[in-house]
């Protein structure tokens, strides 16, 4: 628990600082990524560096989810129609 306090006491101290407005949701998805990346493979992205980089793998997992969401609620027949007309221009 301390290597996570670690992460995010200064990057929470460098905002109030500067008096910078961050969203809680980026946050908590970064601590998310973050925390499941140090379990999973022991590397640091880097989530909770000052710069607040983007995250290009945490994205393209955002995209992914939110493909496999949209398959399964849309209409079978809504996405059947698009395939055909796309392979069909």
């Amino acid at each position: 628990m301390e290597q996570y306090c670690l992460l995010v006491v200064p990057l929470l101290v460098h905002v109030a600082k500067e008096k910078i407005v961050v969203e809680l949701q980026d946050f908590f998805q970064r601590f998310t990524y973050n925390t499941t990346s140090l379990l999973a493979t022991e590397y640091d992205p880097g989530c909770f560096s000052v710069e607040m980089p983007e995250i290009e793998f945490a994205r393209a997992l955002d995209d992914a989810e939110e493909a496999v969401f949209f398959r399964h609620v849309k209409p079978e027949w809504v996405w059947k129609m698009q395939r055909f007309i796309v392979y069909h221009l």
